[in-house]
């Protein structure tokens, strides 16, 4: 097996570098308008799932792209203030990046002469902000399975490596692939998606071959800051390994959990684990996120980055008073989707999760500035009479710079009266709309000044 620990070169790379389209053909079939009407009973695009949290209210937030990036915080590298002898790195987690075939097939629309599929235009609007990242984390939320079988979008992916190569080429080195979808292609599309990443100059996390290699605590190291990740999901939409498999699927469970994260404090400076868990397209965790979060927390984690809902959830700090080490865990239940071509208005805006780590000159390691900054993607049906799955221009935006003219153009399917999810019925669909599906879920103490 490849070695895991990122090579301190590779953080240096300046290269610049979406569940429910219902796209269950492979790559350039045709269009199954009769699909768009079906209800899927996971990642679905044309319905909210069942259950709702009605206390949830509406949010919205803005996005756009940006050509300077959002002012970081004061304390950054080099700055006078940091004493001599500290080390500050930056790190960046996104959510669910997810290659619905609307996603694939306009990567291929734009390829050029000597290419298949062109993704890395689509991130544009970020890709400064992964750039400047020391650490770049992201749930890769559909499977690298290999080209003995056809490219599919929802229910059952495989994604083109190209989609992968692309957020590597963005600076993404920490990728996570323990979710729901992760045995969309059954045990040797599972196999093909290790065997992808093994191959990779990057740290992925929530794919196993056996129980050993899950108990082998993956290590991220630069400039003397070592983090030991865990990784677990919810489960794999009922797809099962065989009977004697010897792969492993890192499932959640309380004594998993604990006896995972007593190990990982024993490897690293920092505990960080990735959570895919929850209810989709509700904007509170639930009470069982929660429960699970304060095993985690109680266990002395420093970080918990969340995904699955598809939407925001909340940021919040909590207390570690029954970890006897004291301290406190940072927590963001939901960082919502990257990229995705769902049809939903609220599951186009996301966020990235952005703070320090700081390790100071008496090498105590604290968490910094965290700072959760809203996107949107964006995307056009040309034709949503005649075909309302076909959508072109994906984009992912900075919200703080989308706009209203963007907006009125963008192809989700729930612009009318009675085809808008809860939070957006009966309201025109605005930037204030938009902006508050962030402010009604994230405290404005992580957001940025745009939002407060």
């Amino acid at each position: 097996m490849k070695n895991f620990f990122r090579k301190a070169t590779a953080f240096f790379i300046l290269t610049a570098v979406t569940a429910g389209i219902f796209a269950c053909g492979a790559f350039g079939g045709p269009d199954d308008d009769a699909e768009f009407a079906s209800r899927g009973n996971h990642e679905r695009s044309d319905i909210l799932v069942d259950g709702m949290d009605p206390a949830d209210t509406a949010n919205a937030a803005q996005n756009g792209q940006n050509e300077q990036p959002i002012r970081p915080p004061e304390n950054i590298p080099g700055n006078p203030r940091d004493p001599a002898g500290t080390t500050r790195l930056r790190f960046l987690a996104a959510g669910d990046n997810i290659v619905h075939q609307s996603v694939f097939e306009d990567a291929a629309q734009r390829a050029g002469s000597e290419q298949r599929f062109n993704f890395l235009p689509m991130y544009d609007g970020i890709a400064h902000l992964v750039r400047e990242a020391d650490i770049a984390f992201i749930n890769m939320e559909t499977p690298i399975a290999g080209e003995h079988r056809n490219f599919y979008g929802f229910p059952n992916f495989n994604t083109p490596k190209e989609a992968a190569e692309a957020i590597m080429e963005l600076g993404f080195n920490v990728i996570n692939i323990a979710n729901n979808h992760m045995m969309d292609m059954e045990e040797q599309g599972y196999k093909n998606h290790l065997d992808y990443w093994d191959a990779q100059d990057v740290l992925y996390i929530g794919g196993y071959r056996n129980k050993d290699d899950f108990e082998n605590i993956r290590v991220f190291e630069k400039d003397g800051i070592s983090i030991a990740w865990v990784s677990f999901t919810y489960g794999t939409n009922g797809m099962h390994l065989p009977a004697g498999s010897q792969m492993f699927i890192p499932l959640i469970s309380d004594n998993l959990m604990i006896q995972q994260v007593q190990r990982a404090k024993t490897k690293a400076d920092l505990v960080f684990v990735s959570m895919h868990w929850g209810p989709e397209d509700r904007f509170s965790a639930s009470a069982e996120q929660r429960r699970q979060a304060q095993i985690l927390v109680d266990n002395g984690v420093d970080v918990i980055i969340g995904h699955h809902p598809h939407v925001l959830q909340e940021v919040k700090w909590v207390d570690r008073t029954n970890y006897s080490g004291g301290g406190q865990t940072l927590i963001a239940y939901s960082l919502g989707n990257l990229i995705s071509t769902q049809h939903p208005l609220i599951n186009m805006v996301g966020g990235l999760l952005q703070f320090d780590i700081v390790k100071n000159p008496h090498n105590e390691i604290t968490i910094e500035s965290p700072l959760l900054i809203p996107v949107m993607t964006h995307y056009i049906t040309p034709d949503f009479q005649n075909r309302p799955m076909e959508r072109r221009g994906l984009q992912v935006y900075l919200l703080e710079n989308y706009t209203q003219e963007l907006l009125e153009k963008h192809g989700t399917h729930y612009r009318t009266e009675n085809s808008r999810p809860p939070e957006t019925s009966g309201r025109a669909i605005t930037l204030d709309l938009v902006k508050s599906l962030v402010t009604n879920h994230v405290d404005r103490e992580f957001l940025p000044d745009f939002f407060k």
